[in-house]
């Protein structure tokens, strides 16, 4: 395992980790994401800081195969995506977490992911496509899905 990983691993601490991610019915299928990943449960990690807001489900980290680090905030809904501006400020808070931890790393890359079971309202699909998340100063253009 790459010494950012391991060092990513040992500053959010075991209890905070989890080896899949699942939430409320909803599951990411990770078998394409390399094995060797830190996967962070953001409602345990941030359950006993001072952060308040919304948060992201989970944060996962790994080493694409130009070994730079990869940030993925994951929100996942079960159901139908009622607001966008809600799940932009969960992945928001994922991404600023995650930079927060890549500190050291010189150039990681963010890509924000929502997962969503019954779809998007066509209304809420524009603004979907519009929807920003900041990530070391840069705006990612999408939000993929």
């Amino acid at each position: 395992m790459s010494e950012v990983l391991n060092k990513l691993r040992s500053q959010v601490g075991a209890a905070n980790l989890s080896n899949s991610c699942s939430r409320d019915g909803c599951q990411v299928d990770i078998t394409d994401v390399p094995r060797s990943r830190v996967i962070i449960d953001m409602d345990k990690a941030l359950s006993a800081s001072t952060t308040t807001g919304k948060r992201c489900d989970y944060v996962l980290f790994f080493m694409d195969a130009e070994n730079t680090l990869v940030t993925v905030p994951l929100e996942l809904k079960s159901g139908g995506v009622d607001s966008i501006s809600e799940v932009c400020e969960q992945l928001q808070q994922g991404a600023t977490y995650a930079e927060d931890l890549a500190r050291e790393d010189s150039e990681p890359i963010c890509r924000p992911l929502l997962f969503h079971g019954k779809g998007i309202h066509k209304a809420q699909r524009p603004k979907l496509n519009r929807a920003k998340v900041r990530f070391r100063g840069r705006r990612r253009q999408e939000i993929d899905h």
